[in-house]
């Protein structure tokens, strides 16, 4: 390309950062904790479905038992007034998912009313506008230290996060008494 036409300008093409970064961050929780860890799934696989109501800075439940290889229909419903996240992943996934959200934020593609889109939605991740239901089904591959949160700037901060706890898979055997 000659840049004789634009005088002061040199060869090198700058793109704004957001459009550098947002690939970038898009891929980070791959990155950071590896795409096999867990999986988005068929509704169809569900063993059992979990509502979850998102409501000012908080999720009800926020404390919730899972089972390595279980696959679970998350049912999230936003009572709020305003566009919540709900993010599965580890703490470092979470950063990762702020991080994009802030890189929308900040380049004006999210509306800051929280009027936020659906095409921001990943495998571990939604954007629940105010006032609307969505699904979310999940496979925990393996136990893991893993949490979910919203990470619209300063929820996740203001304690808008909850806990998995994983349990020992039930075995057909615990329901037999030892003989003898």
């Amino acid at each position: 390309m000659d840049n004789s036409d634009f005088p002061g300008k040199s060869s090198c093409l700058k793109f704004p950062r957001n459009v550098v970064l947002l690939p970038l961050i898009c891929l980070a929780p791959y990155v950071i904790n590896g795409a096999d860890s867990s999986n988005a799934a068929d509704v169809v696989g569900a063993g059992r479905t979990i509502k979850i109501v998102m409501k000012g800075l908080e999720f009800d439940p926020n404390f919730i038992e899972v089972r390595a290889g279980e696959t679970i229909r998350f049912k999230l419903v936003n009572r709020d007034e305003i566009a919540h996240d709900f993010t599965i992943g580890s703490p470092a996934m979470q950063q990762a998912r702020r991080s994009f959200i802030r890189v929308l934020h900040d380049a004006e593609e999210l509306d800051p009313d929280a009027k936020m889109q659906q095409s921001h939605d990943h495998l571990n991740s939604v954007i629940v506008p105010p006032g609307v239901t969505k699904e979310l089904v999940w496979t925990f591959k393996r136990t893991q230290k893993i949490e979910f949160g919203c990470n619209v700037p300063l929820h996740y901060e203001g304690g808008m996060k909850g806990k998995f706890n994983f349990i020992e898979p039930v075995s057909i055997f615990d329901s037999f008494e030892p003989v003898g």
